[in-house]
């Protein structure tokens, strides 16, 4: 089963008159030519200038699914934000409200980290150190929530209020030169839940619930997502492997300003919305820490006799690699199991 990206937009009015809405229709004449364009989106919000709180009712589902377990993502893009002024993109505003609504609902066993990096070219830079610099990036994976930058601080925060002021200082970080393009931010958030009476659990045993919310931001610089679909090596496609065509809940949000002289930007926008509305992401998976100890119990065996029947070479070098981290894995996976509390996710460098 698979099911697509769902398009989002935000559009606001401000003197343009570029598209017209027809229920979840966004319609406007192709510039140069007198051809409508039909973009179809899964909720168009219309906004007011200064509008501080937006209420988008898709999001509900992506709070609701990255709180029961599963990988969630929202790819954002501002169409007047500056790219090199990250902390005044529109998109943390919305982010900020998903986890107001998260931080509400999350249950009382919980705890929920995240981090906040800048992806440029191969270089990442985390900014919730105290002095980010640029490094090599390197992916690491969780076999539960997927890709992440390998090396990143992860912060604990006990509500939304906390979340948004280190949120807030690790964008003062970013601000780039104008003109200049700028990277693709990058938060990504892991929820920790300690909870009883899971389909993979028995009697009193507990079990550990591990799912990630992906963000992406690039303020008007579509560009790094049109690069991305087009599999451009220039960008950093690994760390979407699991947001864009992989087991997770994902929404593309784009806010665009209506104005009169941006048609062009406009028809862009909602080009690329539309190309992120046609990827399909497949089944999720709940990231139970239990289930994964029961497969990985029954995949380790099949592995070593595998090994025996393969002859000697480079093919049996790599299953024996794959053994020993599918191994070291499962070690990690009942340690967190036996100190619930305490212990945090680990994530590995594939060699």
């Amino acid at each position: 089963m698979t099911t697509r990206v769902r398009p989002i937009l935000l559009l606001e009015k401000r003197g343009g008159n570029n598209v017209e809405v027809d229920g979840r229709t966004a319609i406007l004449e192709k510039p140069g030519s007198d051809e409508m364009q039909k973009f179809e989106t899964h909720e168009i919000v219309q906004l007011s200038f200064g509008d501080s709180n937006v209420f988008i009712e898709s999001l509900d589902e992506v709070r609701d699914t990255f709180l029961m377990g599963c990988n969630v993502a929202v790819v954002m893009a501002d169409s007047n934000c500056p790219a090199y002024k990250p902390s005044e993109w529109f998109s943390w505003k919305v982010i900020k409200q998903l986890l107001k609504d998260v931080f509400a609902k999350m249950r009382s066993r919980s705890e929920l980290s995240f981090s906040v990096s800048l992806l440029e070219d191969d270089q990442v830079m985390d900014l919730l150190t105290e002095h980010p610099r640029h490094v090599t990036l390197t992916v690491a994976q969780s076999p539960l929530f997927g890709n992440v930058a390998h090396g990143v601080i992860y912060q604990v925060v006990e509500d939304a209020s906390e979340f948004s002021d280190l949120l807030d200082l690790a964008l003062s970080k970013a601000l780039g030169r104008e003109g200049e393009e700028r990277g693709i931010l990058l938060m990504s958030a892991i929820l920790k839940q300690i909870c009883t009476n899971t389909p993979h659990t028995k009697g009193d045993e507990e079990d550990i619930l591990l799912s990630s919310l992906f963000v992406s931001c690039v303020g008007d610089g579509i560009i790094h997502y049109n690069r991305i679909l087009d599999k451009n090596p220039a960008e950093p496609r690994a760390m979407f492997q699991f947001a864009l065509g992989g087991p997770s809940t994902t929404a593309a949000v784009f806010s665009i300003v209506d104005q009169v002289s941006n048609a062009s930007t406009v028809s862009q926008f909602l080009s690329t919305l539309h190309r992120l509305g046609e990827i399909k992401n497949y089944n999720l998976r709940i990231g139970s820490v239990r289930r994964f100890v029961k497969y990985t119990n029954e995949t380790i065996p099949k592995m070593r006799r595998r090994i025996k029947e393969v002859e000697e070479g480079p093919g049996k070098e790599a299953v024996k690699q794959s053994l020993a981290r599918l191994e070291l894995m499962l070690s990690d996976a009942k340690a967190m199991l036996e100190s619930p509390e305490t212990a945090a996710p680990k994530m590995y460098i594939r060699q």
